[in-house]
């Protein structure tokens, strides 16, 4: 596409608008205000926030939500910096989004301009990519090459900077870069998959382990017709909850503790053996069970600990063909009467913290209150030790992609009241 003249901000909000780009959270300010600005002239959502590192949190989000990499829009120096954990929160969530920042101008570097700070530095442990964009006909190129980094393979933040001088620059009829492809599939070797059906067939005290990758790939309706077929007893935690319902027969969520510390064969689907898992080790786990592990993401293979089988492949494609090897329902009666043992007996003993009505009064009779006036189809969002793990088993999960926790590092803040 080729058009006249151009202002360098238009052009950078076509730019972000061709990739698909809907959502824009930051904070505007000189030289960035007229990118905001051409954004909405375009159709393009901007929401401003009151603090940079909640429009960093929330942007993070929002590309977990669409698969796909949305934008935080920031001024210089304080502005960008406030964003570093919220980069962070999506290196360590495998987040996609974009960081769009201004600098100081290009012949001021190094004079201490106004708002000038090492910010490449100050991303590069926690992105994808980062770039500086030293003329406006770049701005194309390092845009398509971050958005194509941050949804391939792992996806993850990217991050660009752009001089106010450059911002300031026309274009006489700019080139405009096609969108993106989407993410290639990767399908599983027949011979892993062949390999994990026999270990999980083979095991009496088998344990599912859903993670929230599974979510993000949206390979949830293959898991459940999956779970149908093998009536395996699964666990979820923090965002990955609602993968499955909350009130499927198979949850084992109130017998957690007894379900992992006596399982033989350990099936881990899009989950890392991080320290919400204990890592994999005693005394939380036997030290003689099994590890099937499908993954996606390359660099959590043998995390932790060396597995038994890996599947590595898109979850999607794991998931379809592990149904179509036809498995069936797996053989664990005994196991499955001890965990419902153990679910009855918690779960009495949960009931009876919930009805205390003692003033001041506890998490339990709070979560037990307010339960049955959330909305099925709200997004919930927890922090706090306490609120989070009480919450999490208290407070219902049925959809995927409705609960925003804590990820892997234990760390997130959504604040939408943040928002102006």
């Amino acid at each position: 596409i080729v058009i006249g003249i151009m202002e360098g901000a238009e052009f950078v909000a076509r730019c972000l608008r061709d990739q698909k780009i809907e959502i824009v959270f930051g904070i505007v300010g000189i030289p960035v205000t007229p990118i905001a600005f051409a954004l909405q002239q375009l159709g393009v959502k901007f929401h401003g926030f009151r603090n940079e590192q909640s429009a960093a949190y929330a942007i993070g989000a929002a590309g977990y939500l669409t698969q796909h990499p949305q934008c935080c829009l920031t001024v210089a120096g304080p502005g960008m910096l406030h964003t570093i954990s919220g980069l962070l929160n999506a290196q360590t969530n495998n987040w996609p989004m974009l960081l769009l920042s201004a600098v100081s101008e290009s012949d001021e570097t190094g004079k201490g301009s106004f708002q000038e700070s090492k910010q490449m530095e100050a991303a590069a442990p926690y992105v994808k990519y980062s770039a500086r964009v030293e003329h406006l006909n770049r701005f194309g190129y390092h845009l398509t090459t971050a958005m194509r980094l941050a949804k391939y393979g792992k996806p993850g933040p990217v991050y660009i900077e752009i001089p106010a001088d450059v911002l300031k620059q026309k274009m006489e009829n700019p080139t405009f870069f096609p969108l993106i492809d989407a993410p290639p599939k990767i399908f599983p070797d027949p011979s892993s998959i062949e390999s994990a059906i026999q270990m999980i067939s083979a095991a009496k005290r088998p344990m599912l382990v859903v993670g929230v990758s599974v979510a993000y790939e949206l390979a949830e309706d293959g898991l459940n017709r999956l779970l149908d077929q093998w009536k395996i007893p699964f666990l979820s935690s923090g965002m990955s909850k609602g993968i499955i319902s909350d009130a499927s027969p198979y949850s084992v969520a109130s017998a957690r503790s007894l379900a992992l510390l006596e399982c033989d064969v350990l099936v881990t689907l899009g989950q890392d053996l991080n320290w919400l898992y204990s890592f994999g080790e005693t005394p939380k786990f036997p030290s003689d069970y099994k590890w099937v592990q499908i993954e996606s993401d390359i660099d959590k293979l043998h995390h932790n600990r060396h597995a038994d089988v890996v599947v590595h492949a898109s979850l999607d494609k794991c998931i379809d063909a592990l149904e179509k090897a036809q498995c069936g329902e797996l053989k664990i009666q005994e196991w499955w009467n001890k965990l419902q043992s153990k679910k009855e007996q918690n779960e009495k003993s949960l009931h009876i913290q919930c009805q205390n009505r003692e003033i001041p009064m506890s998490y339990h009779g709070v979560f037990d209150r307010i339960r049955d006036h959330i909305p099925k189809d709200a997004f919930i969002v927890s922090e706090g030790a306490n609120t989070l793990d009480i919450g999490r088993i208290i407070l219902p999960t049925i959809s995927a992609r409705s609960r925003l926790d804590s990820g892997g590092d234990l760390h997130l803040n959504i604040r939408c009241d943040d928002m102006r």
